[in-house]
């Protein structure tokens, strides 16, 4: 039988726990969404090697907002400018069904899959991640990286970090 969600996050944390808390990648293939959900730490691996103005950073929900229209998506739009290509490239096909989902079923809410706990001690894992992805970003704004939908001045991490809570739901 596969774990329910709550059972998982909490062998997460007890492994966790387990390594005082030093790394949040513990326990291997079976946790590996943990760990690449840390955008900050996955991130600076690819700044090594790609320099920052090579990136367009973008919501998923900012592009599947704009699936009815490829011509006016915000993300296609960015990448049509950075590659200095015109309005009539980078159109998929239309979809057939705006509607799809892949995972379709009803989800609880997260309070009601968790327990306060554990969303607490996920939070306390998480925050600090995100905290440094929002200065990461903000520094390589600078660099030349895009935002899709960031409006704010490069190099202001409370601008970036509003734009991650808008957009990325925090």
């Amino acid at each position: 039988r596969k774990p329910t969600f709550q059972m998982h996050v909490a062998r997460y944390l007890q492994m966790y726990n387990w390594n005082a808390k030093r790394t949040m990648r513990v326990g291997g293939y079976e946790f590996r969404t943990v760990f690449q959900s840390m955008y900050a730490t996955n991130l600076e691996n690819f700044l090594q090697i790609f320099p920052a103005h090579q990136f367009v950073i973008f919501p998923g929900l900012v592009y599947t907002a704009h699936r009815d229209n490829f011509q006016t998506n915000p993300v296609l739009q960015e990448l049509r400018r950075r590659l200095r290509l015109g309005n009539n490239v980078l159109l998929p096909k239309p979809l057939p069904n705006l509607d799809a989902r892949a995972n379709h079923l009803a989800h609880k809410s997260l309070s009601q899959a968790l327990r306060p706990n554990d969303i607490r001690a996920m939070r306390e894992i998480f925050e600090p991640e995100n905290q440094k992805l929002a200065r990461l970003l903000a520094k390589c704004l600078g660099e030349g990286m895009s935002l899709v939908g960031y409006t704010g001045k490069v190099n202001d991490v409370n601008a970036v970090q509003n734009w991650l809570q808008e957009y990325w739901m925090f």
